[in-house]
């Protein structure tokens, strides 16, 4: 009984250490500000430690279990209206990350194509690479959604741009929402840019 506890406390140990070493590798990517006029970040979230070592995807009917060792959740929003963006930033384990790379793009590409042609871009710039969709109207769950990976850090970032009632909106019209949505974008990657140096 006290070796299956001191075991466990063993493991919770090592897991929330490891959880440390990567909050820091974790934290630039969550923390950007002034990435376009006037939005700030709404709220910040650490994932629980006590959350197991993956999450799932699914796709198509299909559950796939992506390695995920730490975690951190940034809303941003202007002031008095609802989220524009809900970026995850996420630790992968270093000994699947290339798989779960893989897996993650290959899903992506699969949900991508019921957006019609021209709605999927691939990404690449310094120190990353990415997917992204972005719709052609106003409408559904979610207006855009961009998957970036860091490989150097093994961190994956997933930023939604959720559709939400006209009157939490910051943006008239699709054509001003893909401004601002690009704007953010390219706000984010110059952030990343910077601390990366």
């Amino acid at each position: 009984m006290i070796r299956a506890g001191l075991l466990c406390l063993l493991v919770a140990c090592v897991a929330a250490g490891a959880q440390a070493d990567s909050f820091a590798t974790l934290k630039p990517y969550a923390s950007c500000e002034g990435l376009v006029r006037g939005i700030a970040i709404k709220r910040e979230s650490r994932r629980s430690v006590d959350e197991p070592p993956w999450r799932e995807v699914t796709a198509k009917g299909v559950i796939y279990k992506i390695s995920v060792i730490d975690g951190i959740r940034t809303v941003y929003a202007w002031p008095g209206k609802e989220p524009f963006a809900d970026l995850k930033v996420e630790a992968s384990d270093p000994a699947k990350y290339a798989a779960d790379k893989r897996e993650l793009q290959r899903i992506f590409e699969v949900v991508a194509q019921s957006e019609g042609p021209g709605a999927y871009t691939t990404l690449k710039g310094r120190g990353y690479t990415g997917q992204e969709v972005v719709k052609p109207a106003l409408g559904g769950s979610m207006l855009a959604i961009t998957q970036l990976f860091f490989d150097a850090d093994k961190v994956v970032v997933s930023i939604y741009f959720p559709n939400v009632p006209e009157l939490g909106r910051n943006f008239k019209d699709h054509g001003e929402f893909v401004k601002l949505r690009a704007a953010f974008m390219k706000g984010y990657l110059d952030c990343i840019g910077r601390h990366s140096k």
